[in-house]
């Protein structure tokens, strides 16, 4: 049962790009890639170097406007590779991330201190596993509403997450998705989708120098 759900959802993702609407622009140039960090970790300039203290981090998005997001990686993640190096380098889609969210990155089996919302300090493969992370790419949104938490922590205290890799266009609507907080109203992405009317659609883009096609 579990892998025929899980062949469904593959093809319903698959028709849903049908879905989005055909755009005639002049194609845009994507941006350069950025390379890792010492520990095979992808870096983006964008992506906020913090103490990685929930409660601040949390802080810090609402006073700039934004919802937190992490996101969680991992060395030698095709995925994590696929994020970074196709979708990252959208100008469209890293415009939309940096209007809307607060980002930090998190080594899933790294070992900064991370220090949770209770207080407790903890490395960040001890983080990522009490937030059960347990596969990469993982995007965890957290409420804006900081009185929302009510002493909760780790997964308890997101509003939402997605797993795994989904092609640009895909996943520039997972982000207006959370941005319009359509998963209070139906949590359901994919049924959101099918019936959504105002779905973004990508620029055009110059992809003849893609890292992976």
């Amino acid at each position: 049962m579990k892998q025929a759900a899980t062949k469904i959802s593959k093809l319903l993702f698959l028709g849903l790009i049908a879905l989005l609407p055909a755009r005639a622009m002049a194609a845009v140039d994507l941006l350069p890639l950025h390379g890792m960090d010492e520990d095979g970790i992808h870096i983006q300039p964008w992506i906020n170097d913090t103490f990685k203290d929930v409660l601040d981090d949390m802080e810090t998005a609402k006073i700039e406007g934004k919802r937190l997001l992490y996101i969680y990686v991992q060395q030698g993640c095709k995925s994590c590779k696929k994020l970074h190096e196709i979708n990252f380098r959208y100008p469209q889609i890293v415009d939309y991330i940096n209007k809307h969210f607060y980002v930090v990155q998190f080594n899933m089996r790294g070992v900064v201190t991370v220090t949770d919302i209770d207080g407790k300090e903890m490395g960040e493969n001890e983080f990522s596993a009490r937030s059960a992370v347990n596969k990469t790419p993982t995007l965890q949104f957290f409420p804006t509403d900081l009185s929302a938490l009510k002493g909760k922590h780790g997964i308890n205290a997101e509003a939402y997450r997605f797993i795994g890799y989904q092609k640009p266009e895909i996943f520039i609507n997972q982000l207006a998705y959370i941005q319009g907080e359509h998963f209070k109203a139906e949590p359901n992405f994919i049924k959101w989708y099918q019936g959504a009317t105002d779905l973004i659609s990508l620029d055009p883009v110059n992809d003849d120098n893609l890292a992976i096609k």
